[in-house]
C-alpha cells in the first residue's frame, strides 16, 4: 500500500502531505472519515484528498492536528471533470452510492464505456488531472438536452488507510 502511495505521489506534480485515517463517523459511513493532520501540519480546507489510485474527497474541516474528509460519493460532493480522451468537460457529483455521476454533457458529445475521468482544474479546488474513475455507462437526459455518465471511482474510500492531501 505504502508503495502505491508513494509511486503516485511521485507520478504527480503536486506537493503533498501524507495522512493516515483514523476514524470513520458509523452514522455517516459513505460520506466521510477523519484523518490525522490539520492546520499544524499544513492542511487547509478544500484541499484534495488523493489514494494511490486517485481522488477520495476534499478537507471541510480541519483542527490543529485532525481534518474532515467529504467522500466523493457524499451526495454534496461536486468537482469539475474532464474525459481525458475528449477533453470534454461538466460537473461529477456525488449520490450517496458507490457510483459517481457526471452531468451536463452535450447531446452529441463523443462518451464511450471505459474511459478515463480526471479532474478538470475549473472548480479552483482540485488541481487538474487528478485520477477519478471510469465511465461505465452513457445515458441521455429526460429531456434530451444533454447526457450523464456513471462513473465507477478508481479509489475505494472504504479500504484506505494512508491518503495524501494536496496542498
Amino acid at each position: 500500500r505504502l508503495r502505491e502511495l508513494l509511486r503516485f505521489k511521485k507520478e504527480t506534480k503536486f506537493a503533498t502531505i501524507p495522512a493516515e485515517v483514523m476514524a470513520r463517523n458509523p452514522n455517516d459511513w459513505i460520506g466521510s472519515f477523519v484523518i490525522d493532520r490539520g492546520s499544524d501540519d499544513g492542511i487547509e480546507r478544500n484541499a484534495a484528498v488523493c489514494s494511490a489510485k486517485g481522488l477520495l474527497g476534499k478537507v471541510i474541516e480541519t483542527s490543529d492536528g485532525s481534518s474532515q474528509v467529504m467522500l466523493l460519493s457524499h451526495p454534496s460532493f461536486k468537482v469539475g471533470g474532464m474525459i481525458k480522451r475528449t477533453l470534454l468537460n461538466g460537473i461529477i457529483v456525488g449520490t450517496g452510492e458507490e457510483d459517481l455521476r457526471m452531468l451536463y454533457l452535450p447531446a452529441d458529445s463523443d462518451v464511450q464505456i471505459g474511459d478515463v475521468v480526471v479532474t478538470s482544474g475549473f472548480s479552483r479546488i482540485f488541481p487538474r488531472d487528478i485520477p477519478i474513475g471510469e465511465v461505465v455507462s452513457v445515458e441521455v437526459s429526460k429531456t434530451k438536452l444533454y447526457k450523464y455518465v456513471r462513473i465507477k471511482p478508481f479509489a475505494n474510500p472504504f479500504d484506505q488507510e494512508e491518503v495524501l492531501c494536496v496542498k
